[in-house]
């Protein structure tokens, strides 16, 4: 329960719903109790200040607590010796939360956590306290004044903050504001002439004294006090004490989280609840919408972001927690908090209650909007909550409640006629409907106004553009043909969705089917006319009419997503339609598709890939699997990034439907060179991990599978008994090139591991396996393994040597490798002027791949031999471009790059470590 007594006084229930007490002594009666606590309010002051009159007795004072105990419950209103107290914890009571915070003036250290910590507080401040009663009630103005005081130096203190955390020029106005509202207040006549000096306004902070000071004589007879006295000698003796501290560091990751859908083109009307929320958002609130399925809650949300999106310099983090999702559990806040946290570059723990500090801090230290679609309820939501000047957006079939404040709750209803109609015209296009307004009104009437309702009218006609209005709204007049012809025969999600599959053809039923088969996160044209046998312009058109039944939603790049329960209505119709052999084939369909295009970025990005190399399976022809191909190694690195989740899916569906780990191995192993570029370590881990088993290794498709894994690791340890398996394995098998492999990997270990000598053995045996069994292709890999091994033991010309031998015959990024090898060794031998041309040429050739950690690693050395011969600028744009890679990546923020920067810098950072 939550008492409100800073404003109006009001209550609101466990579930946010306003508990209505009648007007009068029922509130005077809580309000007393609330400006007592945490101790009852005796008996002779109860009667005194609700009956004024002399006219209250004990007996009616009993009445009056027994028809507050009904409203709030038997246990809230205690009877104890002297009087009535009031049984609630501090959080529940918006004036005992508000005066917590703003006696500690913000508990943390750091200024700009204090200021948002001191502005959350501020914010629960709805009006003059105990309104209306105070007027007629001595205890209450008391009350009252007590908190205006509180509340005047709450306000202070978030002054402080802010100029401590280096703001002066954006606080200008509000303290003139305040000091226009407390004119005598010296403490606020301080702040507004520190802020106006801070800001270069000299001459406006001395006539702010002047000012301040002609106001305490003429009214007060007074002299300004030493504080004000001694700022004003300061800012005209220009005292150093005075200026600004620096701006306080934010905590931001590199990239600033953008996670929201995108909006709805169909989204009309709502003005007024838009403008609302947009308000409340901008000013850090909390923001819930409930309402009822297909009413439309998700839409206004993410309307309402996009709208002040570009607001939160913090970025916008966004979850559908799948609180209405038949058959999927909802989400676990902690899974979600943990995402939430890595988003804003922070460090997730085991710890739960380390997890939610950090959240907190993250969102306290930066502005950031959350929108959480979908609560199950408001224990769900409760550690989502952002801290300081962030905002919450949340969405929810119940009235969600216990989440401590909401600043503005909307209950969404269907839609007014108006707006209805406005939608209709959205989809079908507004001549349409102007050329039938009374036969778009009719139809808009037949479907209730309810925004689902009104899309699927919506995207039937749109499918049919030569079909009049009129005819369709004699189609709905009809009660059960109405409920057949907009696919839904109930207002419920399921219900909806499940006549929306009638709305489609057999053709079209049968995509949805097959869609059914493989949890992709999105799925794209071509990726559906694979999976269903289609020439794509048909499967494109497909996929259009599944997305105007609401059954998939397109975004701005062609990729058709699924929403949760869709997924399981189309699990279910697969189980339902399709025949085993079906099934098979179609799967089998979709990985050639994928494995295709893991071909094509191996391509891409020049990895001759162990799969293609060992024919593990033949490469697939990219046009008849319609596979995805790239420009250049950036892009395919894109696509093998975001696409990584189809990847696993379809990894598991193959298995699932006969195929084996050979499959598996042929699938991901072109992507492993993108994984470690982008260190995407984490995700390389799932990938690899659930396919080297402990079993001992016995097709090469398993000895495959572990140097894989083994090249992506960062334990040296692991991936040295990664490749031991692997060696093993290929011993087993005969197989002298995969042996070279596993050999060249275990000196790799040995070397991060800081065991030269144990490096130089093992690759020095697998050079000479590969030279022995002519395994061409293997051999400048493990000469430049060993060029590292013999560099670090101090033999810089026997490792140019090394990394020179194959330049001539290597693929364009094994090239660029061997000449930034090269280039390191000569500036270790002192020679960095030889080095220069060779980074310049490597470096470019690293972007132009899209091996980002790479070309950022090799700059800042590039960087390294340009300080080396006086060219000192030159050095300084390269480091500036290393660190806008690392922010890219994710391994440093903007704060630690201009940190870096402000000093001398490093020959090595932090963020290079296992690169």
């Amino acid at each position: 329960m939550w008492f409100g007594v800073l404003g109006p006084v009001e209550v609101r229930g466990d579930d946010g719903a306003a508990v209505r007490l009648p007007p009068g002594r029922s509130q005077v009666l809580l309000a007393l109790l609330v400006d007592a606590r945490p101790h009852p309010a005796g008996f002779e002051r109860l009667l005194g200040e609700i009956w004024p009159d002399g006219t209250g007795t004990r007996a009616a004072l009993q009445v009056l607590v027994h028809r507050l105990r009904r409203r709030l419950g038997p246990d809230r209103v205690l009877l104890e010796p002297g009087g009535y107290r009031l049984r609630a914890e501090t959080a529940e009571v918006d004036a005992e939360a508000f005066e917590a915070v703003l006696r500690g003036r913000g508990s943390a250290q750091d200024a700009r956590a204090r200021e948002a910590s001191l502005g959350e507080a501020l914010r629960l401040w709805r009006g003059e306290p105990y309104t209306p009663w105070a007027a007629d009630s001595p205890t209450l103005a008391l009350g009252a004044a007590r908190l205006r005081e509180t509340y005047l130096d709450g306000v202070t203190a978030r002054f402080s903050a802010a100029l401590d955390a280096g703001r002066s020029g954006d606080l200008v106005g509000d303290l003139v504001a305040a000091v226009a509202e407390h004119p005598l207040h010296e403490g606020l006549a301080a702040q507004l002439m520190l802020a106006l000096y801070r800001a270069g306004r000299t001459a406006d902070a001395l006539e702010t004294y002047r000012t301040t000071r002609a106001l305490l004589v003429e009214e007060l007879g007074v002299e300004p006090g030493a504080t004000i006295r001694d700022l004003e000698h300061a800012i005209l003796t220009e005292d150093a004490a005075l200026s600004a501290p620096p701006a306080a560091v934010r905590h931001r990751d590199v990239a600033r989280p953008a996670e929201l859908p995108p909006r709805d083109p169909a989204f009309a009307g709502r003005d007024g609840d838009v403008a609302e929320l947009v308000a409340c958002v901008r000013r850090g609130g909390v923001v819930t919408v409930d309402g009822p399925g297909g009413v439309g809650k998700s839409a206004l949300a993410i309307e309402v972001a996009h709208a002040v999106a570009e607001e939160f310099d913090g970025g916008v983090l966004y979850v559908n927690l799948r609180g209405a999702t038949p058959g999927v559990a909802p989400r676990d806040p902690a899974v979600v908090l943990e995402r939430f946290v890595a988003a804003l570059g922070g460090a997730t723990s085991s710890d739960l209650d380390r997890t939610v500090a950090e959240y907190r801090t993250r969102t306290a230290a930066t502005r950031v909007l959350v929108v959480l679609d979908d609560a199950a309820s408001a224990t769900q939501v409760r550690q989502l909550v952002p801290a300081g000047g962030s905002a919450v957006v949340v969405t929810s079939r119940p009235v969600l409640g216990g989440l401590g404040r909401s600043d503005a709750r909307r209950h969404l209803d269907v839609l007014s006629p108006a707006d209805a109609l406005e939608v209709l015209a959205g989809l079908v296009g507004p001549e349409r409907v102007g050329a039938e307004p009374e036969a778009a009104a009719r139809i808009v009437a037949a479907c209730a106004h309810l925004p689902l309702a009104v899309r699927i009218a919506g995207a039937r006609l749109a499918a049919t553009p030569a079909r009049r209005l009129g005819v369709f709204a004699d189609r709905l007049d009809d009660s059960q043909a109405r409920l057949d012809e907009l696919a839904l025969d109930e207002v419920a999600v399921r219900s909806s969705l499940a006549v929306g599959l009638e709305a489609l053809d057999d053709d079209g039923r049968r995509l949805f089917a097959l869609l059914g088969l493989v949890g992709l996160t999105w799925v794209t044209p071509a990726a559906a006319a694979r999976l269903a046998d289609l020439p794509l312009g048909v499967a494109r058109r497909r996929l259009d009419d599944l997305a105007l039944a609401r059954l998939l939603d397109v975004d701005a790049e062609e990729r058709y997503r699924w929403h949760d329960l869709v997924r399981l209505v189309g699990r279910e119709h697969a189980d339902a339609r399709l025949a085993p052999e079906e099934r098979r084939l179609a799967v089998r369909r979709l990985y050639a598709h994928y494995l295709a295009s893991a071909q094509s970025v191996a391509r891409a990005t020049n990895r001759r890939t162990w799969a293609v190399r060992f024919s593990l399976v033949p490469p697939v022809d990219p046009a008849g699997e319609l596979a995805v191909e790239f420009a250049d190694g950036a892009a395919a690195a894109g696509w093998a990034r975001s696409e990584i989740g189809n990847v696993e899916a379809v990894a598991d569906a193959a298995l699932a439907h006969g195929g084996d780990r050979t499959d598996v191995a042929a699938l991901l192993t072109p992507l492993t060179v993108v994984l470690k570029a982008k260190m995407m370590y984490a995700v390389a881990d799932r990938l690899f991990l659930p396919f080297t088993s402990a079993r001992p290794p016995l097709t090469r498709a398993d000895v495959l599978m572990l140097f894989d894994a083994a090249s992506v690791g960062t334990d040296p340890e692991v991936t040295l008994g990664y490749g031991e398996r692997a060696l093993a394995g290929a011993r087993t098998l005969g197989d002298g090139e995969l042996a070279v492999a596993a050999l060249d990997q275990i000196g790799s270990s040995h070397l991060k591991a800081g065991r030269l000598e144990a490096a130089l053995s093992a690759q020095e045996e697998g050079l000479s396996l590969a030279l022995a069994g002519r395994f061409d292709h293997t051999v400048p890999v493990v000469r430049a393994n060993m060029a590292k091994t013999v560099a670090a033991l101090g033999r810089y010309e026997d490792a140019i040597a090394l990394y020179a031998a194959d330049l001539d015959r290597v693929g364009d990024l094994t090239r660029a490798q061997h000449l930034v090898g090269i280039a390191v060794n000569h500036r270790r031998a002192g020679r960095s002027e030889q080095a220069l041309p060779l980074y310049e040429e490597g470096v470019a050739e690293f972007r132009r791949l899209g091996i980002s950690s790479y070309a950022a690693l090799y700059l800042w050395n590039h960087a390294n031999a340009l300080d080396a011969v006086g060219r000192s600028a030159h050095a300084r744009e390269k480091r500036w471009d290393s660190l806008e890679l690392l922010i890219e990546l994710g391994r440093i923020t903007r704060e630690d790059a201009d940190e870096v920067m402000r000093g001398e810098p490093p020959e090595d950072l932090p963020a290079f470590d296992g690169m």
